[in-house]
């Protein structure tokens, strides 16, 4: 950092974020509903299936459809060892549910690509958003997938191809471990403001002509209105929220819905620079002053030179944020300035980890 001051910005997702780097700086609360955060989902990465519907048929050609079973049979056999034991210990058919979710699980896998199925088999979900990425970026596909291998099994390679991925590797981990949930929780009744403020040593503000207390709760960033509650905390952190609604239901005299997650906010950091000019030309992204904002059907990215800012509208499903984030990069990495610099280390207080 130089001396100057930072240039704050406020995102309409509720985030005060460097204007130059993309660097989240606060959470706060979503000021309004999420009218904002209405797209519709019309379809999942391909690594992962909606289930509601089936072609008649799976099969692309038996060579690889074998290639791809000799991968998935061990994962499959301990699907179908559970369900034959549920069936068997309880006299009764194994459940059509479970059925449908061997048959997805097939479906999933047949979808990928022989290299995608090579990465998600050596790096789980993160290594193949680490092969989609570089793969759009121009990166050798042989060699990403050696690295990946590699990072599984525990082996170190020397070289520029092995600090870029594992770097990449490292920041989605991190990405992952520190992503932003809203959760909406709804009051059986309206809350009285007036009431809340005094119980919860608060003032009532208003925004955009609603009136609202802005507070934090054990840690977690808080919002109420009189007809809904929000609440920001980490992924992994629902037990918090639930704790954190339950002492606001006693304390406010109502009964409080369980917390449904409605907006992901999920932060990369690359070890490499994205050509904003080029992403705006060709990828169909729009310029927001020193950022590209780039949208899918569920979701917006603000792109910054070595940042990627993720917003997810996940319709009360947990898992959408990490579609969106498979979805999302590749098409951001397709922009990458992968150049001798930008195969360096992150720069970073943090090491990447071993």
């Amino acid at each position: 950092m130089n001396g100057g001051k930072r240039r704050v910005v406020r995102t309409p997702e509720g985030f005060d974020v460097d204007a130059s780097s993309g660097e989240v700086l606060e959470d706060r609360p979503l000021d309004s509903g999420y009218s904002d955060f209405s797209g519709s989902v019309e379809g999942l990465p391909s690594y992962a299936s909606s289930g509601s519907s089936h072609t008649s048929s799976i099969c692309m050609d038996e060579e690889s459809v074998n290639r791809v079973l000799d991968r998935i049979l061990p994962g499959l056999v301990s699907i179908l060892r559970n369900l034959l034991l549920g069936a068997l210990c309880r006299n009764g058919s194994p459940p059509d549910a479970g059925l449908d979710v061997v048959r997805r699980v097939v479906e999933a896998r047949l979808s990928m690509s022989v290299g995608d199925a090579v990465a998600y088999d050596s790096g789980g979900f993160i290594g193949l958003v680490v092969y989609r990425c570089l793969r759009e970026a121009g990166v050798d596909e042989d060699s990403v997938l050696e690295v990946l291998k590699g990072i599984e099994g525990g082996r170190s390679v020397e070289g520029d191809v092995y600090r870029l991925v594992k770097n990449l590797y490292n920041s989605v981990i991190q990405s992952l471990d520190s992503a932003l949930i809203r959760w909406v929780s709804r009051p059986s009744e309206a809350i009285d403001l007036e009431f809340a403020s005094r119980v919860l040593n608060t003032s009532v503000k208003r925004a955009r002509r609603a009136l609202q207390i802005v507070t934090k709760i054990d840690g977690l960033g808080i919002q109420i209105t009189s007809r809904k509650i929000d609440v920001s905390s980490g992924a992994r952190d629902r037990e918090r929220v639930l704790d954190v609604l339950s002492k606001l239901s006693r304390r406010l005299g109502v009964e409080l819905s369980a917390p449904q997650p409605m907006v992901a906010t999920v932060v990369v950091r690359l070890p490499f620079e994205i050509d904003l000019e080029n992403l705006r030309k060709f990828g169909k992204a729009v310029k927001q002053g020193t950022r590209m904002k780039l949208e899918g059907s569920y979701w917006t990215a603000l792109v910054f030179r070595k940042t990627v800012n993720i917003y997810v509208d996940l319709q009360n499903s947990l898992d959408r944020y990490r579609s969106a984030l498979a979805e999302a990069l590749p098409n951001v990495c397709r922009f990458a300035k992968i150049t001798p610099a930008g195969l360096q280390p992150l720069e970073s207080g943090e090491q990447p980890r071993p």
